[in-house]
């Protein structure tokens, strides 16, 4: 699964990003990738999806 995020919500939650096993931060763009292997992945996933949403409605 792949998701855009803006740049702003990479720098401000980045060091929560790269230390959830589950997230790849695709260098220089504003991609994340995400493996899904349990549920908690799937909390993620909607958090992560609620925050692109915000940011980009901003």
């Amino acid at each position: 699964m792949t998701l855009h995020l803006t740049a702003r919500a990479i720098r401000r939650f980045e060091d929560h990003l790269t230390s959830a096993s589950a997230v790849r931060i695709v260098p220089g763009s504003q991609w994340v990738t995400l493996h899904l292997d349990f549920a908690a992945d799937i909390d993620l996933l909607m958090t992560l999806v609620s925050l692109a949403l915000q940011d980009h409605q901003a």
